[in-house]
């Protein structure tokens, strides 16, 4: 049985470490909620060891709409951004 893949993105120099810095802006409701949601601040470290770890393709696509969303509603913006694949041993 294959295993899913596991990926970490680097924002510019930084590394994702995180969605729950102070709150940067409200969302239009998404998904179930008829409510807006307060989003937080995207958490960055300049070390790899420190990255969030998206397990799999579906959770990777849920990071990257986090990052779409603060785009969007708050005022975050980048230069450039990679996605690796996360190798580890077990």
């Amino acid at each position: 049985m294959r295993k899913e893949s596991k990926y970490i993105i680097k924002i510019d120099d930084d590394y994702l470490i995180g969605f729950e810095g102070r709150g940067i802006a409200k969302t239009s409701h998404n998904g179930w909620s008829q409510q807006p949601t307060e989003m937080g601040e995207i958490q960055l470290s300049k070390y790899r060891s420190d990255a969030k770890v998206f397990d799999g393709k579906i959770n990777l696509k849920s990071g990257l709409n986090k990052l779409y969303d603060r785009m969007r509603y708050g005022n975050f913006d980048f230069d450039h951004l990679e996605i690796y694949r996360y190798e580890y041993s077990e």
